[in-house]
């Protein structure tokens, strides 16, 4: 081996050790950045060929990198609702936005002219920007399938091109007419049938809310019409008009009055239909509203309105699964991978469906950053799947497969520094070592330069 080849693998040694620094210190610095993905730093002999095709062995070091996507953090709880660590294999998939606008930095179109996905990440620690968006620490905006109010994906649900940005704005702003009014109490056995008068019963009102988000308050009276000698009781149900919480009165188009009648069983229980079978009347509360029907409860049961002898008259409780407006509360990713807000009354809906992002090799992805990836031909193709999704024969339990998310937490780097600083200390002592090759070759050179002929 000549002067000139040793010196040139102690430089390429050096300059191969520099590089593994490099790594580890960049590693060691992120230590505690969120979904952080540590690289290892590799190293493969660099082979080179001369003007005959012939192999010369020998000729040094070349560096090279891998990316550990495939090795997991630690999962810290934060307690912050939009905070998700994922649980398994998989990546959240985020885009770059305009930090001017709050657009996303490229469209569906253009990315499909690009011929380019969006950016994949475990970095979950999401929260609201000034923009409404949802973004992770660096700044990346989370993605999403829209869903309509029946919680169906709005586009097809199965294309990068359908994601957008989830947005918390459409949320605030949000509200939804009642559909569904349900009521429970004890009606007491004991109330007297005697009396003409529909109204002189037992009165109860229900909140409902109309298709612009208005709260109005709807009167019931439930009236005792008969006791039968097998025990049983027969009552009524009426409806005695609506009236919004500024005092005015709902315009309607249907008269109020009469609903229909329900009978009690000896035991208290609605009966007069197929046990578990829902008890409803159709409310026509005016065009404002929905067509609403009214839920007393379940033949045979105890749910709902009842009459339990010896029981005297219960508070009555009531429900209804309308949302309005300026109610909203609160947003959260849940473990399945759906992005949920939460209103005033409990009432909540779903404005997002989570993709899981998975491709074949995750090592192979190319880095943006340490927390952010793209896809490459050596990574496979990225294929979207749900997080939790449930696989289990009818009638037994559900069966979590694939990943999950485990919300209000995040994912730690996956760095480990007792690890790092070992392998610190063997790349500085390599150094070193490359470093007293240079030097060594050096003192050859300075020999034979001196050497007289």
């Amino acid at each position: 081996m000549s002067i000139n080849r040793i010196l040139s693998n102690g430089v390429l040694g050096a300059t191969a050790q520099s590089h593994a620094l490099n790594v580890i210190s960049d590693n060691i610095a992120n230590a505690r950045t969120t979904g952080y993905k540590r690289s290892e730093a590799q190293f493969s002999d660099f082979v080179v060929t001369d003007r005959f095709s012939n192999r010369l062995d020998g000729a040094g070091v070349r560096p090279g990198e891998r990316l550990r996507t495939d090795s997991t953090g630690s999962i810290e709880q934060t307690g912050q609702s939009t905070n998700a660590a994922i649980i398994g294999n998989g990546f959240f998939l985020v885009q770059e936005i305009d930090q001017a606008t709050g657009d996303p930095a490229l469209t569906s179109a253009q990315l499909t002219a690009n011929n380019r996905i969006p950016e994949l990440t475990r970095a979950g620690d999401f929260s609201e920007d000034q923009y409404g968006n949802l973004v992770n620490s660096t700044g990346r905006a989370l993605m999403g399938f829209k869903l309509d109010s029946s919680g169906n994906t709005i586009a097809d649900g199965t294309s990068v091109n359908d994601l957008e940005l989830v947005s918390v704005d459409e949320m605030r702003s949000y509200y939804q007419g009642s559909t569904t009014l349900s009521v429970a109490g004890n009606l007491p056995a004991s109330a007297s049938s005697d009396g003409d008068d529909p109204f002189k019963g037992i009165p109860t009102t229900i909140r409902a809310v109309d298709n612009e988000g208005r709260y109005a308050a709807v009167s019931l009276t439930f009236k005792k019409t008969a006791d039968n000698a097998d025990g049983s009781a027969n009552w009524e149900v009426y409806e005695d008009g609506a009236v919004y919480d500024d005092g005015s009165a709902v315009l309607r188009t249907a008269a109020t009055g009469l609903l229909g009648g329900i009978t009690f069983g000896p035991d208290g229980t609605l009966t007069g239909g197929t046990d578990g079978e829902d008890v409803t009347f159709a409310l026509a509360l005016g065009s404002n509203f929905n067509n609403v029907a009214l839920n007393i409860g379940q033949y045979g049961s105890l749910a709902g309105i009842r009459s339990v002898p010896d029981v005297p008259l219960t508070g009555m409780s009531s429900g209804q699964d309308g949302i309005a407006a300026g109610t909203y509360r609160d947003v959260e990713i849940t473990s399945d991978g759906y992005v949920r807000a939460t209103y005033g009354n409990g009432e909540y809906r779903d404005f997002y469906q989570v993709p899981n992002g998975v491709v074949i090799n995750p090592t192979d992805l190319e880095s943006v950053s340490g927390t952010a990836f793209r896809v490459t031909e050596n990574s496979g193709e990225l294929r979207l799947k749900t997080f939790g999704s449930e696989a289990s024969p009818e009638g037994e339990t559900p069966m979590t497969v694939g990943a999950a998310l485990a919300t209000g937490a995040i994912e730690q780097s996956n760095t480990d520094i007792a690890d790092q600083f070992t392998t610190l200390i063997v790349a500085q002592r390599t150094y070193s070592a490359n470093t007293k090759i240079i030097s060594t070759a050096d003192e050859m050179t300075q020999t034979a330069m001196g050497l007289k002929v």
